[in-house]
Parts: structure tokens; C-alpha cells; sequence
């Protein structure tokens, strides 16, 4: 059965590989496949509770810009998502020296990953995806039934929501 995003991810790529010159990669379909994802609880040393995902608790590998730029066209980095990259690599379209490992430093890339990615924000939104339809959840201030209260959303000082106010 052909979901939405096989069918928008197909598509993708028939579109770009009549741009592409023919040995810049193997035009294989992207790994479009749902992943399970858990929640897990930490209690801090303060007495709350810090809920995170399964995800990596450390950026992965993704595309230099200069590579996207050069295989799909200007603009085309700013459009791609870091689980696109991912998906990219894990299909074998880029490798070697065409990735970039993101650091804490003065990189975006990095502050991207700490946005969206990082495993506490992704718990954050897992559960905002589960209640906001019953709860009307905002993104950070939330009350739950049983007492339960989410705090400030993790991803404050970074892109998502303006300019880092403190070093990461």
C-alpha cells in the first residue's frame, strides 16, 4: 500500500533525478518507514521529573550544506529536515567526506538537532502530538489530569524559539 509520505518521497525523487547528473548517486527510494518511539523518566536532583525519548543523546552525522547545494539546486539545504539527511545517508545517496557531524560550537546544524531532535524535545512532542487535541496544549505550561504539569518547553534558547539566550 502506497502511504502519503512513500508516495511524496517517490515522487521527490523522480522529480530530481532528471536535475541530478547520472553519477552523482544511485537514485534508491528513501527509507520511508514509521519508527516506534518511547518515552522514558529521569528524576532530577530537584524533585522534578525529566522525560525524554529514545533518540540520541548526541547529533548524527548529517549532509554538508555545499553537497546539498551542489546535488539539488540552491535553496534546497534550507528545505530538508536533519531526519531527511539521516534518511539520505541510510539509503546510500552521500557518504565520507560529503557528511558533517555537528558540534555544540558556533555550529546551527547543532543547535537544529538540540530543537527538534534532542531526545528530551522529542518527548515533549510526542506528548503535546498525544494531548493537544484533548488538552489543548500549548507548547510549554501545560496541566495534565492527575496534577501532572509540563514545564518550560527544552528547546528555548535555540532556533526554535529565537536566538540562544545562554552558550549551549
Amino acid at each position: 500500500m502506497l502511504n502519503r509520505r512513500r508516495f511524496m518521497a517517490a515522487s521527490a525523487a523522480m522529480a530530481l533525478s532528471s536535475l541530478l547528473p547520472s553519477t552523482s548517486f544511485a537514485m534508491l527510494p528513501l527509507k520511508a518507514r514509521l519508527r516506534p518511539r518511547r518515552i522514558f523518566a529521569r528524576k532530577e536532583a530537584s524533585g522534578s521529573w525529566l522525560l525524554f525519548s529514545d533518540a540520541p543523546f548526541e547529533p548524527r552525522k548529517v549532509v554538508r550544506h555545499d553537497v546539498i547545494e551542489r546535488s539539488f539546486g540552491a535553496g534546497a539545504y534550507n528545505t530538508l529536515s536533519q531526519r531527511d539527511h539521516w534518511e539520505m545517508i541510510e539509503a546510500g545517496w552521500f557518504s565520507g567526506d560529503d557528511l558533517h557531524l555537528p558540534v555544540p560550537l558556533g555550529d546551527d546544524t547543532y543547535l537544529v538537532w538540540r530543537s527538534y531532535y534532542h531526545p528530551v524535545t522529542e518527548a515533549h512532542d510526542l506528548l503535546t502530538d498525544i494531548f493537544a487535541d484533548k488538552y489543548g496544549m500549548m507548547r510549554w505550561g501545560t496541566l495534565l489530569p492527575n496534577g501532572i504539569a509540563l514545564g518550560e518547553h527544552p528547546a528555548r534558547a535555540t532556533p526554535r524559539h529565537g536566538p540562544p539566550r545562554t552558550a549551549i
